[in-house]
């Protein structure tokens, strides 16, 4: 016990040297970044197992050790979640000022011997703290959560060392390095320093039947080539080698060549860690597949609910309905008939038209009020719910029909729901989806002059609320999260397509670098560029548990917002002299990096789609949830549809 100051670390230490406070000594906002409901370093282990811990300090880097010794006259046989560590990172979330400034992301990597974490600041601002493997590996982790938290607390962690068996008297370790580093840049870059520690890149991790798959394997020390074993699936694999003084370099690459998962492992020594590539149909292929899924087996064609797209329950093989908000006919479900209007743009079949026709049906029947522009919460024009986010889904919904059937009655409703949207104080609400470019666009097309007018007033109107709350994002559904920030991006950079006043670009600018800190750069292709969220298995899925969600579809939010980014860039260096003389350089790579961006997030969430047409609405990635099983795809086909629409809808960056 006690507290020590070294470097630019503070910390206290309880009991057995866990660690009770761990802060950066010159962060004004004193933010403790080991904060919950377990103390850092608390263990974990079976019985026979005695353990000890220790820390040291490395030059200006606080060292951890564990070790692990079985006192028991057997073999100790350890499977995956037998033996585990808190690691409580700080976060969760509270009202935004806390979040930005005393909060963090927690970007885990729980790759062997090459195992890592990067926590950034929620804000963005100052000093962040990094954790890599010294001694040892993780194979995985888990959380534990507090139910009366709901949404708002991602829990604490519990990291699982990569150990299988502790012999009688025998002793093992584990040991990990803590360090601050400026960005995620910096962070890269000290692990690519760090000796003896590979690091696996690749600007994707999710690839269509027919790409080639390239990935980039950086160590440093004092290795022949001959010494680094490269594979595929346990395959050896041909790697290119270069190096530049002690550090080496290989690139490996290979044809993906049918729908399945591919894990590149990477063993240097007696150390190892791997990397984990999706291979998936082709764009067209899978939603082709998913449309006739849909009105094969998602459609209700009976009944109060007829024409309606339902829940599927790929385990019991049938539609499931509920009243209850997110099981319902309505909501984010809509998803499925903006993905049937949006294909059938390209590809017309009778069979799913009229598929789309009776879906279309039931909402003009039992959802949309057009006498009011009312967008009800479920059938029977229901509205134990005004939920605000149903208006923005619909009006979308009924873009892609106008733009479908060329039919202006579908184009007034989508301009009745926004406009409903807006009489209920919309502008103060930070919506998911809001279409209001796209229903600008169409309305000034077709000669709807006054009501375009009208759309981009409620646009600018948005967008100065947004404006003028800054970075003190209001709460939703969740205090804080991606898809409030995605919104502030999407609407921001909306009136700036609308008007062209450069102060709504830059607003945009502002809330897109909090937004990009959602995500994170795991060689994993669930965790690759796909947002934190870690709540929605549980509102959606069949099996109700919380706990990290990657993917989950609303992630692809951010990609959206990348490629309306990279959208306008293109524009202004296309459009203006300065753009063309000035600066060029720098806004063709800003370009280029935000068109990577929106490809890794939009094809990041296409592992929820199987070449057969089914779907899960969310893959819950921890090993275990307050000790329940995770680790897999939720079996209902809920709300997903949004991820596969928004890449048909930017196939040119998917």
């Amino acid at each position: 016990m006690g507290t020590e100051k070294q470097g630019e670390f503070y910390v206290e230490f309880g009991e057995q040297d866990t660690i009770r406070v761990l802060r950066n000594r010159y962060d004004e906002y004193e933010m403790n970044w080991a904060e919950g409901e377990h103390l850092w370093g608390t263990v974990i282990c079976p019985e026979g197992i005695r353990t000890k811990k220790s820390h040291e300090w490395d030059g200006k880097n606080l060292k951890e050790i564990y070790w692990f010794k079985n006192e028991s006259r057997y073999p100790i046989y350890i499977q995956k979640g037998d033996l585990g560590i808190y690691q409580t990172w700080n976060d969760n979330y509270q009202e935004a000022d806390i979040c930005l400034t005393r909060r963090c992301h927690t970007h885990i990597w729980c790759g062997g011997d090459a195992s890592y974490v990067m926590a950034v600041r929620m804000g963005g601002e100052g000093k962040h703290l990094g954790l890599r493997m010294t001694e040892g590996g993780l194979a995985g982790y888990s959380v534990v959560r507090r139910p009366e938290q709901r949404s708002n607390d991602r829990g604490d962690f519990i990291v699982h060392p990569n150990i299988d068996c502790i012999q009688p008297g025998e002793e093992k370790r584990i040991a990990w390095t803590l360090f601050w580093f400026r960005n995620q840049e910096d962070f890269y870059d000290t692990l690519k320093e760090t000796y003896d520690f590979p690091v696996i890149e690749s600007e994707q991790f999710s690839y269509f039947v027919g790409e080639e798959a390239k990935l980039t394997i950086s160590i440093r020390g004092d290795y022949e080539k001959e010494d680094i074993q490269i594979s595929r699936n346990g395959v050896p694999i041909q790697a290119w080698w270069s190096q530049d003084r002690d550090r080496k370099k290989a690139i490996v690459s290979f044809p993906v060549m049918e729908e399945a998962d591919d894990c590149i492992q990477v063993q240097y020594g007696k150390k190892r860690t791997w990397a984990r590539i999706h291979g998936m149909e082709s764009l067209e292929s899978l939603t082709k597949n998913r449309c006739h899924f849909l009105a094969d087996h998602q459609q209700e064609m009976l009944g109060e609910l007829k024409g309606a797209y339902l829940i599927f329950d790929n385990e019991e093989q049938k539609r499931y309905y509920s009243h209850s908000h997110d099981h319902n006919s309505c909501r984010e479900r809509v998803a499925m008939g903006c993905l049937m209007a949006s294909w059938l743009q390209r590809h017309r079949e009778s069979e799913l038209e009229q598929s789309l026709d009776a879906y279309l049906e039931f909402i003009e029947r039992e959802i949309f009020l057009v006498s009011t522009g009312d967008v009800c919460n479920d059938c029977h024009h229901n509205m134990d719910w005004d939920r605000m986010y149903n208006y923005p889904w619909m009006a979308q919904f009924f873009i892609e029909v106008y733009r479908l059937k060329k039919d202006v009655t579908y184009l007034n409703y989508a301009f009745l729901c926004m406009k409903r949207y807006y009489e209920k104080d919309g502008a103060s609400f930070y919506a998911i989806g809001v279409p209001n470019t796209a229903l600008y666009w169409c309305l000034d097309a077709e000669g709807m002059y006054k009501e375009a007018e009208k759309v981009k007033e409620y646009a600018v109107a948005h967008a100065e609320v947004i404006r003028k709350n800054g970075l003190n994002y209001p709460e939703h559904e969740v205090n804080y999260e991606q898809s409030i920030v995605a919104p502030a991006v999407n609407l921001l950079l909306q009136a700036y397509q609308l008007t062209k006043n450069p102060v709504y670009l830059k607003e945009g600018r502002m809330h897109m670098a909090v937004l990009l800190l959602f995500n994170g750069k795991a060689p994993d292709y669930h965790l690759y560029e796909n947002a934190i969220r870690h709540w929605d298995g549980y509102w959606f899925g069949k099996r109700r548990l919380y706990g990290d969600t990657f993917p989950h579809y609303w992630s692809t939010l951010t990609g959206v917002e990348c490629v309306r980014m990279a959208q306008i860039l293109r524009e202004i260096g296309e459009g203006s002299e300065q753009g063309k003389e000035n600066g060029m350089k720098q806004r063709t790579e800003e370009e280029a990096f935000y068109k990577e961006a929106a490809k890794a997030s939009l094809r990041g969430c296409l592992n929820l789609f199987r070449k057969d047409g089914t779907a899960s609405c969310a893959y819950v990635y921890p090993h275990t949830v307050n000790g329940v099983k995770a680790g897999y795809y939720d079996p209902w086909a809920n709300d997903q549809d949004w991820a596969l629409y928004y890449a048909y809808q930017y196939q040119e960056f998917c």
